[in-house]
């Protein structure tokens, strides 16, 4: 059986050259192993903000927000707490994003922490204007959630400026 099943594997991934994001209901296979991993029980021992801004504060040059002190600042000021998923085990993060009404981030790995969000939860994606990205907005929109993505500035390293009033105003 399964001699039989690589070449159709094979064909299946060809036809899938171009696009090779996972299928809607392999999203919600994902999502629903993820979600039946939250502890209900334990939002009692966690104080878990529900607004997040996924830090780049450590990140590498060409990942960086150049901004971010001040974004941070103006976020603050609407509730938001900075998070670096970093330095979070697999199971803090799965606490904490199950239970986020809002998450903000630049495109990144961090951001795919959104498969374990509830679906009222509202997403923001930061974007540079080169080598913009779809995985997250592809995820989002499957998977029905609240999604947006901002354009923001690129530096010649890829580094990004976000436009913190267009930002704040899209936040309220």
């Amino acid at each position: 059986r399964q001699q039989r099943d690589f070449p159709r594997l094979i064909s299946t991934l060809e036809a899938r050259q171009v696009d090779l994001y996972p299928a809607r209901n392999e999203l919600e296979l994902i999502r629903s192993k993820l979600l039946s991993k939250v502890d209900k029980r334990d939002s009692q021992n966690y104080s878990h903000p529900s607004k997040i801004y996924l830090t780049r504060r450590n990140a590498a040059a060409g990942r960086r927000v150049i901004n971010e002190a001040e974004l941070i600042q103006a976020l603050s000021k609407l509730g938001f707490q900075s998070l670096d998923t970093s330095e979070l085990d697999y199971h803090t993060s799965l606490q904490i994003f199950s239970r986020a009404e809002f998450v903000i981030g630049a495109f990144g790995s961090s951001f795919f922490h959104a498969l374990s969000v509830p679906q009222e939860c509202k997403l923001i994606e930061l974007q540079g204007t080169e080598l913009i990205r779809w995985h997250g907005k592809k995820m989002a929109v499957d998977l029905g959630f609240d999604y947006e993505t901002i354009i923001c500035e690129t530096l010649e390293n890829l580094d990004i400026v976000v436009d913190i009033n267009s930002l704040v105003s899209i936040v309220n």
